[in-house]
């Protein structure tokens, strides 16, 4: 090879070199922006405000619960009305989300700038409260979005579509590989599934309960509004002012205020803060809302080592009012993790599976530990499988009873509240199977045993013995003809007991002197006989 081969050879594999470094510096930056901004998302929270019948509400990971008025959400939560029921939603931006029966939905994202509820099923209705931000409600691949307006989707399986009743609302959707976008208007409706044509913009029925339930609503919501508004005009000027003060600890920072003077903060406060913003404000910046007007501090953990400036104001509502001065902090870095291990080993038990581990190094499960299992995924966490709590930090083992012959995969966490690190290597265990029930004792054989008593004398009678009751009592028949029964035939003779207790029979001579043959039967009713005895013969005079 000539000298100058060598040199392009040599030339392109540090270009190469020099690509490979700039992709991998690229991609691990990033990752780290995404972390940076996972750990830094803010969402806003929401409220069921109104209960009618039965409502039920579930985690995102969890089962479903019975939902009463008051009772917080958050993003990931889904909220659903059984028969006859209805339930509002008021979210903290103050837009308001209202159900009909049978209907269910879930609080996909609640980013205060880009707000997304999936309508899983039934009439929802969503009253939006105009701002700088995305609101959309989504139906499968569609996506109703407006900025400010009224409007039900509707999700059953006969129609799938939206009702606009005031502004407008942007239908989005792909189709044949193009993003596709219809406005409806004040009005319309639009449907992408009906026994009508789909696709269409067609004029609003306003004849449906659900409708004019809604409409009730909104007219007192704007009649409250209106009065809210006359009193704020006849109150006296609010001079109240709001003070800030924060340190800076080893998770974060505490942000402390306090208020002077008259102002009113039922609505509670928001803490907006922001690294390049040197007057953060909301909406706008990074903030933490704090609803409890009674409140005084809040917490917000950042563990990067950059410098932010904060101000606390008066929510009012959608927005915010009164600011505090700014205040500057340096959030601390991070400390390294500790140095501990979690070891984990267990067993099967005739009902269960035994967990138990050891804690070894700078652990300290102040919060306890969570069991996190699956039948499935080979390496469970917490939240995302099933999971035990153990709220003792001192206890080693735990027993889980399952019976059902499936392998387990089990690891054992540091719990740290809403989450959990510090985990054991996987163990795996198969669960015992339930042992069956015992089958069920066979019924004995119903018998009846017939004996003669003085066979051959004019004495002559007969007694019996049975393993069951007979309701009904007995038949007791006699006859010259062997094997007499009842109903009777020519030359039979009966005896009817109605008492279960009878035991005993004198037959008479009702044919002349002579042998006769007697058997008892189980009588039924209704002129049947169930089962008989055995026969016996006696001589009668």
């Amino acid at each position: 090879m000539t000298n100058t081969s060598k040199e392009r050879s040599l030339k392109s594999s540090v270009l190469k070199f020099s690509a490979f470094i700039i992709t991998a510096t690229v991609a691990v930056f990033l990752v780290f922006v995404a972390i940076n901004y996972s750990e830094n998302k803010n969402t806003i929270g929401a409220e069921l405000a109104y209960v009618d019948g039965s409502v039920e509400y579930k985690e995102s990971d969890g089962g479903w619960f019975n939902a009463e008025s008051g009772t917080s959400l958050k993003e990931g939560y889904s909220v659903r009305t059984l028969d006859d029921s209805k339930a509002i939603i008021n979210i903290d931006d103050g837009s308001a989300i209202r159900l009909d029966a049978n209907s269910e939905i879930k609080l996909t994202s609640m980013n205060p700038d880009d707000l997304i509820i999936d309508n899983e099923a039934g009439n929802v209705y969503s009253r939006v409260t105009k701002a700088d931000r995305d609101f959309t409600v989504q139906i499968d691949d569609y996506k109703f979005q407006s900025l400010g307006t009224a409007y039900i989707t509707i999700n059953t399986d006969d129609e799938k579509g939206v009702k606009v009743y005031e502004d407008n609302v942007k239908v989005l959707y792909e189709k044949g590989g193009e993003e596709k976008e219809v406005t409806a208007r004040e009005g319309e409706q639009y449907y992408i599934k009906s026994d009508k044509d789909t696709e269409k913009i067609t004029a609003v029925a306003n004849d449906d309960e659900f409708t004019k339930w809604n409409k009730e609503r909104d007219d007192k919501w704007k009649e409250d509004s209106q009065k809210e508004k006359e009193e704020d005009e006849n109150t006296e000027e609010e001079t109240g002012t709001v003070s800030a003060s924060g340190i800076v600890t080893d998770t974060g920072m505490t942000i402390n205020w306090s208020v002077e003077g008259v102002l009113d903060i039922s609505k509670g406060f928001k803490i907006a803060y922001s690294s390049d913003t040197t007057a953060p404000v909301y909406p706008g910046d990074k903030y933490v809302y704090v609803s409890n007007s009674s409140i005084r501090t809040t917490n917000v953990n950042l563990e990067d080592g950059e410098t932010y400036n904060f101000r606390v104001c008066r929510y009012t509502g959608g927005a915010c009012d009164h600011y505090s001065q700014v205040i500057t902090l340096t959030a601390p870095e991070k400390q390294a993790p500790q140095v501990g291990v979690i070891s984990a080993t267990g067993e099967r038990g005739q009902k269960g599976i035994h967990g138990r581990w050891t804690v070894e190094g700078d652990v300290n499960p102040v919060k306890g530990f969570k069991i996190a299992y699956s039948s499935s995924d080979q390496t469970p966490t917490y939240p995302g499988n099933s999971a035990v709590y153990i709220s003792n930090p001192e206890q080693r083992s735990h027993f889980i009873e399952v019976q059902d012959g499936k392998r387990y995969y089990i690891r054992v966490c540091r719990y740290i509240g809403g989450d959990c690190d510090y985990y054991s290597s996987t163990v795996m265990i198969t669960a015992p199977t339930k042992p069956a029930p015992p089958a069920p004792a066979p019924s004995p054989t119903k018998s009846i045993t017939l004996s003669a008593v003085n066979v051959n004398t004019a004495g002559s009678y007969v007694t019996w013995n049975l393993n069951f009751t007979s309701t009904n009592g007995f038949k007791v028949v006699w006859s010259k003809n062997a094997w007499p029964t009842y109903p009777t035939r020519s030359g039979d003779k009966y005896q009817y007991y109605s008492n279960s207790s009878q035991r005993s029979h004198y037959p008479s001579a009702f044919s002349g002197a002579g042998t006769y043959y007697v058997r008892v039967c189980e009588y039924l009713g209704g002129g049947k006989c169930g089962i008989y005895s055995n026969q016996v013969a006696i001589i009668l005079h």
